[in-house]
């Protein structure tokens, strides 16, 4: 119930390091061209020797270096409209009105929507890796898919002895059900006679439906490094198993190829004769 407060915490603390860089760099930025305007305005002032408007307009928003942070970050956080800050720059000259129009563009169009994305990132990863979040949504995802196409093979069961059999499977592979949970499983109808004939391990031509959809489930999407190592594990376990009775076969071969012999040459040997 709480998924969504998790998912915003997660998000800040996962991007706490990023943040505190872009804000560091958002500041320098700031300063940057503050100290550029600053400059501007107070050469400005000194060599004009006016009282208009102009002039209490450029000294309220840079007269010193704190008017002039607060005038940086109030153009580009919505504060201030920039125009009207832009408007008395351009007395003293259009190249402080070029410049401020790249700072505008660079910190709002720029460096504010990196943040931005710095944090949806953040948002998805946390996301991506919450366990609990995870593991309910593939236990919910697993529980539907049960239970859905398990309906529908027990529609499937004409004579409802709870098993499926090939005939029956096949009178219903054409069912766009059938073919939707195959296709959400990654699973290719076309291969529907390998597929029941590899659950089917009693080769009895009839699988319990339960045992059907459990293993149409288990064969969900491709072979993955787990089910790998399982079968190279079974592999070796039956190459060892291959090899012992191998072993065997040559041990009682061996002895009843001695035997053999031994029987020959007692036959070949003629009987002594007896006084």
């Amino acid at each position: 119930s709480f998924r969504e407060l998790r998912l915003l915490i997660s998000g800040l603390m996962g991007s706490t390091r990023s943040l505190a860089w872009s804000i560091l760099f958002l500041l320098l930025v700031m300063y940057t061209f503050g100290i550029f305007f600053e400059q501007g305005v107070v050469s400005y002032v000194r060599n004009k020797d006016r009282t208009d408007q102009t002039r209490k307009e450029l000294l309220a928003w840079f007269g010193s270096m704190d008017s002039t942070m607060v005038t940086m970050f109030s153009a580009i956080s919505g504060g201030t409209d920039w125009l009207s800050i832009m408007t008395p720059l351009a007395e003293i000259s259009r190249v402080y009105t070029v410049v401020f129009m790249i700072y505008i563009f660079a910190t709002y169009h720029g460096i504010l929507h990196v943040m931005m994305s710095i944090f949806v990132d953040s948002t998805m990863t946390a996301s991506r890796n919450d366990r609990d979040l995870v593991i309910a949504e593939e236990l919910s995802r697993k529980d539907s898919y049960l239970t859905q196409m398990g309906e529908v093979f027990r529609e499937t069961d004409i004579d409802g002895n709870g098993t499926v059999t090939w005939e029956e499977f096949e009178a219903k592979l054409q069912d766009p059900r059938i073919q939707a949970y195959f296709s959400a499983l990654d699973l290719d109808v076309a291969e529907a006679k390998g597929l029941f004939h590899l659950l089917d391990s009693d080769e009895s031509n009839s699988v319990p439906i339960e045992e059907f959809v459990v293993g149409c489930f288990r064969l969900k999407g491709g072979a993955k490094g787990i089910d790998l190592a399982a079968l190279m594990h079974e592999n070796k376990k039956m190459v060892k198993v291959f090899h012992r009775f191998m072993d065997s076969c040559n041990t009682f071969f061996h002895g009843f190829e001695v035997r053999l012999q031994a029987i020959d040459l007692h036959l070949k040997t003629p009987p002594e004769d007896t006084i």
